[in-house]
């Protein structure tokens, strides 16, 4: 591993980053490892993608989720025809999903019929992100780590 770059944006203070993204195109093949405090999820809803957690490399398929606890540095790289959600829930959003989450998550948790489940809990909330309200966003954050245990 060469650079690592500390992601700040990620760390503010009860922030909540919801992205859906979609890849028409290789990407993120140059990108840097990076940290933040804050827990990340990566959820594949289609595609392979790689995750690079630490020092190992794990191969992500449609269906799996990525768990990275805060300060461990990670990056994703992503290929044409990839789709996933990222959610990063802030310190001030995840100290108790921290504590919850490394306590019984493993860094790559492999496809599962919940998924479908999660899935569309992710389709909904998306949807709504923008109106949502800082309840709405708390709530979401809660459900998820619920959904996921």
């Amino acid at each position: 591993m060469s650079l690592v770059w500390y992601e700040k944006d990620a760390d503010r203070a009860d922030s909540i980053i919801f992205q859906h993204r979609c890849f028409d195109e290789d990407g993120a093949k140059d990108h840097l490892h990076h940290f933040h405090c804050g827990a990340e999820l990566v959820f594949v809803v289609r595609g392979d993608c790689e995750a690079y957690v630490d020092d190992k490399m794990y191969i992500l398929h449609s269906g799996d989720i990525c768990y990275v606890d805060g300060v461990r540095t990670h990056k994703f790289c992503y290929s044409r025809g990839n789709e996933c959600y990222v959610v990063v829930l802030s310190p001030g959003y995840s100290n108790n999903a921290n504590r919850l989450a490394s306590a019984s998550f493993e860094t790559v948790n492999r496809h599962n019929d919940g998924f479908e489940n999660i899935k569309a809990f992710l389709d909904f909330s998306f949807a709504n992100w923008d109106d949502g309200s800082v309840s709405f966003k708390q709530g979401f954050a809660d459900m998820l780590m619920g959904m996921m245990h």
